[in-house]
């Protein structure tokens, strides 16, 4: 085998052990599934290998978070929030503005949200983005029955309401992420008997060009 082949030969083998594409999950993290129901300080979830973690708190009109409250989940219907005495069990604007944190264990992409057990028409939602529960991004919306949120990245969404007629609950969440390790899947290992073969090789190239000194 002539250098240049040997070399090309090295080439190949080295882009086999580095080369390799991470894949894109999708997942939708359903809220109305059967499961543990009524109130609590947090609900945790998981789909396809993700975690998920739920907490619902008031936020003032500076859109900060000011107090933790309680999270409810109820089969068929999905999370709602209950802040104060009479408080009608959805994610509403009334006396309080209430917010639902979504807390994942890595950086995902929001996708959409599904929306149900509407309070009349003309719901609007707060959208808030940010790591750590800061609310860093809020933009508004009208409530639909799912409603597609621009692939915002994050490892913490909101969802809330700030207007006194605004109350819903939240159904689902879609999101996606890569499942390669920034970016750089692990190595794929040489075929076997590759690594002795690049090793044969390249000393038979050595002794060629041993022999082709002796012959000068």
């Amino acid at each position: 085998m002539s250098k240049r082949n040997l070399l090309l030969a090295s080439a190949a083998y080295a882009a086999l052990a580095t080369a390799g594409s991470a894949a894109t999950v999708t997942a939708t993290f359903d809220f109305t599934a059967s499961g543990p129901t009524g109130w609590d300080s947090s609900y945790a979830f998981s789909e396809a290998g993700a975690a998920l973690v739920v907490t619902a708190h008031n936020y003032n009109s500076s859109k900060e978070i000011y107090r933790d409250v309680q999270v409810g989940r109820w089969t068929g219907w999905g999370l709602g929030i209950g802040s104060y005495s009479g408080d009608n069990h959805r994610v509403d604007g009334y006396c309080r503005d209430e917010v639902l944190s979504f807390s994942f264990d890595r950086e995902v992409k929001i996708l959409s949200v599904e929306f149900g057990a509407f309070w009349g028409s003309h719901n609007k939602f707060d959208l808030f983005v940010g790591d750590a529960g800061e609310l860093v991004f809020d933009s508004w919306d009208y409530v639909d029955d799912t409603v597609a949120l621009g692939g915002a990245t994050g490892t913490w969404f909101g969802i809330g309401a700030s207007a006194w007629n605004s109350a819903f609950k939240v159904r689902s969440i879609t999101v996606s992420w890569d499942d390669g390790i920034n970016n750089n899947p692990a190595p794929i290992p040489l075929p076997a008997g590759g690594a002795l073969m690049l090793t044969g090789l390249a000393g038979l190239a050595a002794l060629r060009r041993k022999r082709r000194r002796t012959d000068r």
